[in-house]
């Protein structure tokens, strides 16, 4: 499925846009040219498209310029919750090896970069996974 049709919960947007917030920027700022109304972050069930977090990622890291780190303290704040199907994938191979489960989600991230015409940055600006405590 194309990245500009994949539908998923706004936890994501609300999480990033609550960071940018730590950092000074309002949140119409962090929205603008997403099609997302800030009324929307109030309501935990809506559904939002790829096309539209992406647009809220690159608000923020444009008004934010080069935060050395960023990424990483937008992943800490991530439970599996917010992965919707991707939680459910981690929680059932908690028990692999890293290595495996590392190939496991390289290949499936090279996948979503080819559906983003190659472009991995920005079909994937930050993934962290945390798994039995361990983050990399």
């Amino acid at each position: 499925m194309p990245v500009r049709t994949t539908r998923r919960g706004i936890a994501s947007v609300h999480l990033l846009v609550g960071l940018a917030a730590e950092h000074g920027m309002l949140a119409g700022a962090c929205l603008r040219g997403s099609g997302i109304a800030p009324k929307l972050l109030r309501e935990p069930a809506a559904e939002i498209e790829a096309h539209q977090e992406l647009a809220v990622v690159r608000n923020i890291v444009r008004h934010l310029g080069h935060e050395p780190g960023l990424g990483l303290v937008a992943g800490s704040r991530y439970q599996l919750t917010a992965y919707g199907i991707w939680g459910y994938f981690f929680l059932g191979h908690a028990a692999q090896p890293n290595h495996v489960l590392h190939e496991q989600v390289e290949a499936t991230l090279s996948e979503i970069a080819q559906m983003c015409g190659g472009r991995r940055g920005a079909a994937v600006s930050a993934v962290i996974v945390s798994v039995d405590g361990q983050t990399g």
